[in-house]
């Protein structure tokens, strides 16, 4: 085998490794001086890789669950606990109370003297132990619909003849009455024209009766 000098041996070394990829480590940061003075160039550190976020976080709160108490003001009268997740609506949550309580009427919840509108949710109401106590007051048309409908009848039920009869009586005029009312209209017309006025005055009156 031929010996190959130590300068052969360097050139064809170097040239082997010219012709191989030129890999950086994760923490190379370049010489800015070995950049040039080049207007703009602004050189940035290596930026941190993004913490991931887990991914049951955003649904932490949909597996939380609250208890409820629910007890009304006015009848019909009931008391329920019922549980209700922490993203439920108060509509979801007043649909429950009504299968609790087994009503069928509109119920308005109240949490601390004042009614909980439709679009909040159970989290919204809730103490930190995930706990509430509300009143419920059912909707006034549903109490008083008995009510109404009695006062229907009752206007709907003619009154007693007897009654009309006997209102028809206070009402009549007595012939002196008429005899000074006939007077007055001669003393202020005529004779001829006050009697026409009187006769008119009669019929209408005990038409009307």
């Amino acid at each position: 085998m031929a010996q190959v000098d130590e300068l052969t041996f360097s050139k064809a070394f170097l040239s082997l490794l010219s012709n191989q990829p030129i890999k950086y480590g994760e923490d190379y940061v370049q010489d800015p001086k070995s950049l040039g003075s080049k207007p703009g160039l602004v050189i940035l550190s290596p930026m941190p890789n993004p913490k991931r976020r887990k991914a049951d976080t955003a649904t932490a709160s949909d597996s939380k669950q609250a208890t409820i108490t629910i007890k009304s003001l006015r009848a019909p009268k009931f008391n329920v606990t019922v549980s209700a997740s922490y993203t439920d609506t108060i509509f979801t949550l007043k649909t429950k109370v009504s299968a609790e309580a087994k009503i069928s009427c509109t119920v308005k919840l109240i949490n601390k003297g004042k009614v909980v509108p439709d679009t909040k949710t159970v989290s919204e109401i809730v103490d930190g132990e995930g706990k509430a106590a509300l009143m419920a007051m059912v909707s006034a048309v549903e109490e008083g619909a008995a009510e109404s409908t009695s006062a229907a009848e009752k206007a709907a039920t003619p009154e007693p003849m007897q009654d009309v009869k006997t209102e028809a009586d206070s009402l009549d005029i007595g012939e002196d009455v008429w005899t000074a009312i006939e007077a007055t209209l001669v003393d202020k017309l005529s004779e001829a024209k006050g009697k026409r006025v009187l006769k008119r005055l009669r019929d209408v009156w005990y038409k009307d009766l």
